[in-house]
């Protein structure tokens, strides 16, 4: 019995071992915003607070661009709805698509390298000027304007 126990405490103690410490970034919008109705376009300005709560020294910051999901036909969306036999957004007129455009971020008041990923339009790869090292925080910030997809 005492083998046994042994044994269960030996196996749960590797585990934890192995178990990687739980984090999650700490993120803050604050965003500005104006509908302009007549040509389905939201243009604003968006600031973020990014502190690094995670063990590693972090040299770029992938952004989601949701918006630039609608953008055409060969996105993961698009591709998606015809999988799932929804063709409403695929034979939609390119003037009902939406995207971001007028994208220009800054870190902490100076312009960074930045570029949409080669294989997703809806992710930006953000190029940080020196490394974001645990604890550390940063500003991000861009204006945008986002047409917005008209649904069918």
């Amino acid at each position: 019995m005492i083998k046994n126990i042994l044994v269960i405490i030996l196996v749960c103690s590797f585990f934890q071992a192995q178990a990687q410490e739980y984090f999650q970034q700490d993120v803050n919008y604050d965003i500005k915003v104006k509908l302009i109705d007549s040509i389905h376009t939201l243009k604003g300005e968006i600031k973020i607070t990014y502190k690094n709560n995670s063990p590693d020294e972090l040299s770029e910051l992938f952004m989601h661009l949701w918006g630039n999901a609608f953008k055409n036909r060969s996105t993961a969306f698009a591709k998606q709805k015809v999988r799932t036999f929804n063709t409403d957004f695929y034979f939609a007129e390119d003037e009902e698509l939406g995207f971001y455009e007028n994208l220009d971020f800054i870190i902490d008041g100076k312009p960074i390298s930045w570029a949409l990923t080669e294989e997703h339009i809806d992710i930006a790869r953000l190029s940080l000027r020196e490394s974001l090292k645990p604890g550390e925080e940063i500003t991000i910030e861009t204006p945008f304007s986002l047409r917005v997809h008209i649904a069918a």
